[in-house]
């Protein structure tokens, strides 16, 4: 693979230069950082070198909220919207985020079904990531044998190193816009490649010794596994305020309802909408029957917290040969009762006699 350099002062250049309906990037904040829509006019100070977003890629991927029908009627068809068919960059994303969209590839693009509004903000997404630099106090992914850096999955690659990045083009997309914005590229020297890669290496040393009070001494899918029918769910979920921040802020998490409601297109008198859903909440799964609901299938919060642990790393690694988490860490930082993931992992693994 062909690396290249790129300097900072030109990465916005680079960005806006592709020709896309939108640019969006990690900008700089006082306190965190996030992903927002970039304006020429108004430039913003790029966050590429701090801790990963609070924003991951499911939003643009997968918005909280859309229409999906309207109803009755005898001329209504789905058309993709203009938004859905708009070519979107997104710049600043990390590994983390990049296995999540492989995770919502899966649920969302399959052989015996395809979500036609996922695959086309898919198509026409285009993905600059970043190596990490700086984790976050919460980041975990090498706990999950994974790394701060990507290795695939994106179309751009930036490794940050003095004066700017180091550039790869890992899918067709991203050697597209590397030759559309050939004049701002050269090729990285030797030196360059190997700060990139002491970069890394420093990163990952950084997650180790800020982890290794939560490494286990067994792969944390067979620790779940185990523990399906482990008496101590109700203890595990005291902290949960069953809020659902987790499932939101989560970039692999993609549990939604549809529900109907009235509608003002000339199309049809009735709307369909999708939205995003929590399985700990209370009114997930539930079921219509006398007396307007039937019980839910998990009626305490204990069965519903087990389940979502389960689901990422027992259930969904069985059938989709992927582990459901990505050890971005967001899920604690969002904790209303201040669980750590981490720490529950660690919990569940048996004390060895």
């Amino acid at each position: 693979m062909t690396t290249y350099f790129i300097e900072e002062s030109r990465v916005p250049d680079f960005l806006f230069g592709l020709g896309a309906s939108a640019v969006y990037g990690q900008t700089a904040r006082e306190e965190g950082s996030d992903i927002e829509k970039l304006d020429t006019a108004h430039p913003a100070v790029l966050g590429f070198r701090g801790q990963r977003a609070v924003l991951s890629a499911k939003s643009f991927l997968f918005p909280a909220k859309e229409r999906v029908a309207v109803y009755p009627s005898a001329r209504y068809r789905w058309q993709p919207t203009a938004e859905a068919e708009q070519t979107a960059v997104v710049a600043g994303l990390r590994a983390c985020d990049l296995a999540a969209m492989k995770i919502l590839d899966l649920v969302f693009i399959q052989e015996d079904y395809v979500d036609p509004f996922y695959s086309l903000r898919r198509e026409a997404l285009r993905t600059v990531s970043v190596d990490c630099a700086e984790p976050a106090a919460s980041c975990f992914c090498t706990l999950l044998g994974a790394k701060p850096y990507a290795a695939d999955g994106f179309d751009v690659n930036l490794g940050p190193v003095a004066g700017g990045y180091v550039a790869e083009a890992g899918s067709d997309k991203g050697r597209e816009m590397v030759m559309a914005a050939a004049k701002l590229f050269r090729e990285a020297t030797p030196e360059q490649v190997a700060e990139r890669d002491a970069g890394r290496t420093a990163c990952e040393k950084k997650l180790a010794d800020q982890n290794a009070q939560w490494a286990t001494a067994r792969g944390v899918e067979k620790i779940v596994a185990e523990a399906v029918e482990d008496d101590r769910w109700l203890e595990l979920a005291a902290e949960c305020a069953e809020c659902g921040s987790c499932s939101a802020i989560c970039p692999t998490c993609h549990c939604f309802q549809l529900y109907d409601q009235a509608s003002d297109d000339a199309a049809g008198p009735h709307e369909r909408m999708k939205v995003w859903d929590s399985c700990l909440l209370s009114s997930y799964a539930r079921m219509a029957g006398v007396g307007g609901m039937k019980a839910t299938p998990r009626p305490e919060l204990r069965q519903r917290f087990a389940n979502r642990v389960i689901h990422k790393f027992a259930w969904f690694p069985q059938t989709m040969g992927l582990l459901g988490c990505v050890g971005c860490g967001r899920c604690i930082d969002a904790c209303l009762g201040g669980g750590d993931l981490r720490q529950l992992l660690k919990d569940l693994e048996p004390v060895e006699a």
